[in-house]
């Protein structure tokens, strides 16, 4: 059962929360020049990308976006800029209950968007698949959008990556799509994927929760291990040695889900984490 509430998160830094308000922040990984380590996790953190910002209440009311449009990815039925909130209809566009929103997430140009039944919505720039619509065409999606490939699948989390996306299916199943370069889609290749695709190296596995950064991605299974995958240059898998993938023969990084073993020997248990473009933050119990 898990033991954290995902708010909302994406590739700059996305948080969940633990139930006890106790919690602290425990460790960080990667690039860290620009003092990006020990920023504080709130409960009340919302979902940023690079140049916009979408925010909703806890298990939603009304979505509001606002920023840089170029690319649809306000969903506010256009192309142009936003300098205040305004509010995304999500009248007609599969959402058992239009007014209701349960999870939201940025990534560079993309936005995705849970309701309570488990519906998944994406909209905005699809530069390499991460909308899961399908085909292998750039497109640009100016309102929300059903992922019809997921219809029949009750959708728990969504976490959005500059340019990647990750689903976690009731059951604990994980799914990702979108850029592959870095191997950032844990399918084993360094290909990008339009539809959404599971992920088979973790099929006997019960996934809680995901991250998406830049071009990495992680995941907390339920027997509480965290596993890894895609670019790996600043260290932030957390897999120790930042030359793990060349060593391996991966340039371009690590392209499919490794145990981050170090995670193993802390006395307290992992539950949640946060990915930034090329760093990591995780919360322990």
């Amino acid at each position: 059962m898990s033991v954290f509430a995902p708010i909302s998160e994406g590739f700059n830094g996305g948080t969940g929360h633990h139930r006890s308000e106790a919690q602290a922040l425990r460790g960080a990984w990667g690039a860290g020049a620009e003092n990006r380590h020990g920023q504080v996790i709130t409960p009340a953190a919302a979902a940023a990308a690079r140049e916009h910002v979408a925010n909703s209440q806890p298990r939603g009311r009304t979505l509001y976006t606002f920023g840089r449009g170029f690319h649809g990815q306000l969903g506010q039925g256009g192309y142009d800029d936003a300098a205040a909130p305004a509010v995304v209809s999500l009248a007609g566009v599969g959402f058992g209950d239009p007014g209701a929103v349960e999870t939201i997430s940025c990534g560079a140009s993309h936005c995705a968007a849970l309701d309570p039944d488990g519906v998944l919505l994406t909209w905005g720039l699809a530069s390499s698949g991460e909308l899961g619509h399908g085909g292998w065409t750039p497109i640009e999606v100016d309102v929300p959008r059903q992922v019809t490939s997921m219809a029949s699948i009750k959708v728990t989390q969504v976490a959005a990556g500059a340019n990647h996306t990750v689903v976690v299916s009731q059951g604990g199943g994980l799914w990702t799509c979108g850029r592959g370069r870095h191997g950032q889609l844990g399918h084993g290749h360094f290909h990008d994927a339009g539809p959404l695709q599971r992920l088979e190296a973790l099929r006997g596995m019960s996934v809680l929760y995901a991250v998406a950064g830049g071009a990495h991605s992680l995941c907390l299974t339920d027997c509480g291990s965290v596993w890894s995958w895609g670019a790996c240059r600043h260290g932030q898998l957390g897999l120790g040695d930042v030359t793990f993938a060349t060593a391996a023969g991966w340039e371009s990084g690590v392209p499919w889900p490794c145990l981050v073993e170090t995670l193993n020997d802390l006395d307290e248990p992992v539950v949640t984490m946060a990915a930034g473009g090329h760093h990591t933050l995780f919360v322990t119990a």
